[in-house]
């Protein structure tokens, strides 16, 4: 799809407060110039990554500082971790370390196994550096870093939702390259979709439904799963797929891809190889005599980020995947749909 960029929005107070009429926008320039130890909070797929990446490209192209990030996701909460991760990088940039101005933590998360312990280390071994902390929200009350837990005081901002102008934005960069009707129409539509379904205002959201509108403007999804089965459609019916290939058939992706769910949400286990997954789903193919090449179905998925990789492992982007999967497996399984209803488990799965 095309490369879209709306420049985000901070705030020294969250999106949800009673009084955000008068708040000014964080100047953006003067963080990158004048860099201090900050938390930026919001909660998922708002762009805390990309917003990340962001300021180090910034901050390279405006001053020629250069700025280390690290994604915690990576790291231990030990020193010979955070220096093994920070040499890594900047030998990819062929900078040392007395050069870096600012360090960026990308994808900390309070509730992570050793974390508080991780940024504690973390000031500790670039006690001279200001270090910047992308924190995912997980809908809970929003919470601080503690001055005392880690040694050092970091202010607060958070990063809100789209505005009508930013959506406005992303439709008419998007259908420049991709023309899909009028930029006003295509607003509203936007705009009234994200509402009905009940999604944030979101780039990843907006670029989504865009996508989905390329199908059919005139047609308005009626619901998130019709969105979702849209998506999957335009993914297994693009010309990338090699002619040499076969073309997967949406409806046994999604009968294969909920075989496979099944056994990630029965063992309560995310995180998979692909070896895993193709041994899975061959299995499931034959004894449903489904003829379908899951190499293509799984190369899909990961080259459009809906797989992503960690180290050795795969798991689900986004966890909307594997219950949406989950669901249409239901619908085939009545024993998989006794065991989700069984215990009130449906629960445990809002999405």
């Amino acid at each position: 799809q095309p490369r879209v960029w709306v420049t985000p929005t901070l705030f020294s107070i969250p999106e949800t407060s009673t009084d955000t009429k008068d708040v000014s926008p964080v100047d953006l320039a003067e963080l990158i110039s004048n860099p201090a130890s900050t938390v930026i909070m919001a909660p998922p797929q708002y762009g805390l990554t990309c917003l990340a990446h962001f300021f180090v490209k910034e901050a390279w192209g405006s001053m020629k500082a250069v700025w280390l990030y690290l994604d915690a996701k990576r790291l231990k909460a030990f020193n010979a971790s955070i220096d093994k991760a920070a040499s890594d990088e900047l030998a990819l940039m062929g900078r040392s370390i007395t050069e870096v101005r600012c360090v960026i933590v990308d994808g900390w998360s309070p509730n992570e196994k050793d974390a508080i312990k991780l940024l504690k280390g973390l000031c500790a071994h670039f006690k001279d550096l200001p270090i910047i902390c992308m924190q995912q929200l997980d809908g809970s009350p929003h919470p601080t870093i503690q001055t005392d837990s880690v040694g050092r005081d970091f202010r607060a901002f958070f990063l809100w939702a789209l505005s009508r102008g930013a959506i406005r934005s992303i439709v008419t960069a998007y259908n420049s390259e991709r023309h899909i009707g009028d930029d006003d129409v295509i607003t509203n539509r936007i705009v009234a979709d994200l509402q009905v379904l009940n999604l944030h205002r979101t780039p990843l959201n907006c670029l989504t439904l865009l996508k989905v509108s390329e199908i059919n403007f005139d047609e308005s999804p009626v619901n998130r799963c019709e969105m979702i089965k849209r998506m999957l459609f335009l993914l297994f019916n693009v010309d990338e797929i090699p002619t040499y290939k076969s073309r997967p058939d949406l409806k046994d992706c999604e009968f294969v891809l909920g075989y496979f769910c099944e056994i990630l949400i029965r063992e309560g286990a995310y995180f998979f190889t692909r070896d895993r997954f193709l041994l899975e789903t061959q299995k499931c193919c034959r004894e449903g005599l489904i003829d379908l090449e899951t190499q293509v179905v799984f190369d899909v998925l990961y080259a459009n980020r809906i797989l992503l990789r960690y180290g050795s492992q795969f798991c689900f982007r986004f966890t909307y995947w594997i219950f949406y999967f989950a669901a249409q497996r239901m619908h085939h399984n009545s024993e998989f749909a006794t065991f989700i209803f069984e215990q009130m488990r449906y629960a445990q799965y809002p999405e």
